[in-house]
């Protein structure tokens, strides 16, 4: 791809749809809006006619998808390069500590959607007085539609308020903007993203220097729009528009992590109603097909936060996966957070697993493969169409088997076409006209993945059948060995 100046990417970045929509133009430049769109997705308002070739370039300046100079590895030396023991892996970035684990004491991994240390950490800051506040997200109540939205929170109670996870858009523009006027010092959370913007904010802004003390990253694969709780909740009965509120990640004692139930509250024939569905009573559930999914969530290369000040996500590996309370991964690059998650083990608050960096980066599977390993393909795919895409650390590549080549073209029709059927839906009041337009394509997904696995079987030979076999009888039997 030709260089060309930050003024022209940014315009290609709107028109295309590249934008991450974090708000970070909004706190570079008071003409730029930020509003929900018709698809659920928050879009900043730009006319680039009204912006001055300069202003335009500020703007590329704080983006992830304009800003090729200043990349997460460029923005990660910066941040973490002189840290005494710091690290670094291809898919990490800077590392100083990786653990596996869990709070101990209290009710922090009860109430949370892992092993609860980002609201133990960000209760430690503020107790600490090492902030001002949290920048984090909340349930808002419903209010302008929005089941949450960034909040800043002063008080402990409030900080816990905001734990657990939420496959849910959000906007900074509005808490940027008072953290700015109030003048303290914050934590902020947030997806790779984010953050990234908020580093690229802080570099061009001293005031968000000042104001951006801390930042704890979310390992997250992509971002959803609105519509994906809201179709969680209409399938079962809940109509767009009355749902009052949803905990994605309810936890189920004697599951193992990943067999967590969605919980939804709302209207059901005008009486209040609870419902809680497991993933396999939901249509839009596997975050495989990515329903509803952002497109610059498949266009970015930093799956682990990589400018963040620690970085949390789920441990999905198997000495852990099987306990539903929850373990957290923890990549930990800013020394006063390394002090204290020492001084929690110490304390005996924590337990914690050191984890090398081939398991850090093996906890992760299908987000290493979809943002890394196969982000190449996307990349010459846009490039073959002619079509603009952000630069990117790794270079164009068809160079992945067709099999995963056609796993990606019918995962990027259905991100695409699900915000497309879905609105339809709601316009015909008819739940079923979106099941009978997606369903062709995740049937498709599904019998791809079938395919692929069954060539993956088969080519381990028949020693390898043979042994599953056996291991199948024996579960059948109950012949299976005790759990060490």
């Amino acid at each position: 791809m030709h260089k060309e100046s930050g003024a022209q990417a940014i315009i290609r970045e709107l028109e295309g749809g590249y934008s991450i929509q974090s708000g970070v133009f909004s706190a570079v430049n008071s003409k730029v809006t930020v509003a929900l769109n018709p698809l659920g997705q928050f879009e900043a308002k730009v006319d680039p006619a009204a912006l001055s070739a300069s202003e335009l370039e500020a703007l590329a300046r704080v983006s992830a998808m304009s800003n090729p100079d200043l990349d997460e590895d460029v923005l990660g030396k910066i941040l973490f390069g002189a840290v005494p023991g710091i690290r670094h892996e291809r898919l990490l970035g800077y590392y100083s500590q990786i653990y596996a684990g869990y709070v101990k004491t209290g009710d922090f991994r009860a109430t949370s959607s892992s092993g609860g240390l980002a609201t133990w950490l960000l209760v430690q800051l503020v107790e600490k007085g090492l902030v001002d506040g949290v920048i984090h997200v909340q349930p808002s109540g419903g209010e302008d539609g929005l089941l949450f939205r960034y909040a800043i929170s002063t008080t402990v109670a409030q900080v816990r308020a905001g734990a657990k996870s939420r496959y849910y858009p959000m906007d900074l523009s509005q808490v940027l903007r008072a953290a700015k006027e109030a003048g303290g010092r914050y934590a902020v959370t947030g997806i790779p993203s984010f953050i990234m913007e908020l580093r690229l904010l802080a570099e061009h802004d001293p005031d968000f220097k000042h104001a951006i003390a801390y930042t704890v990253g979310l390992i997250c694969g992509h971002q959803k729009s609105t519509k994906y709780a809201e179709a969680i909740a209409w399938e079962h009965g809940i109509k767009p528009g009355s749902l009052r509120s949803v905990d994605f990640r309810k936890k189920i004692e004697g599951k193992s992590a990943d067999e967590y139930i969605t919980e939804l509250k709302g209207l059901v024939g005008g009486t209040e109603t609870t419902l809680a569905k497991e993933a396999t009573e939901v249509f839009v559930s596997s975050w495989s097909h990515g329903f509803f999914k952002a497109k610059f969530s498949d266009f970015t290369d930093d799956l682990f936060n990589e400018t963040a000040d620690v970085a949390l996500g789920d441990a999905w590996l198997p000495q852990y996966a099987g306990d539903y309370r929850g373990t957290n991964l923890v990549i930990v690059r800013n020394p006063v957070i390394a002090k204290i998650i020492d001084d929690g083990l110490a304390a005996g608050d924590l337990h914690l697993d050191v984890l090398s960096p081939e398991l850090a980066v093996r906890s992760q599977p299908g987000l290493v493969r979809h943002a890394y390993d196969e982000l190449p393909y996307r990349l010459a795919r846009a490039d073959r169409r002619g079509a603009w895409r952000p630069a990117k650390r790794v270079g164009a590549s068809e160079d992945i088997p067709f099999l995963r080549k056609k796993i990606q073209d019918v995962r990027e029709q259905i991100a695409e076409q699900s915000h497309i059927h879905y609105q339809r839906a709601v316009e015909l009041d008819d739940w079923s006209y979106f099941v009978r337009k997606m369903k062709p394509l995740v049937d498709r997904h599904s019998l791809l993945y079938a395919i692929t696995d069954a060539r993956r079987i088969l080519g381990k030979g028949l020693p390898y059948l043979a042994k599953r076999a056996f291991r199948g009888i024996r579960r059948r039997f109950g012949l299976t060995d005790s759990p060490r």
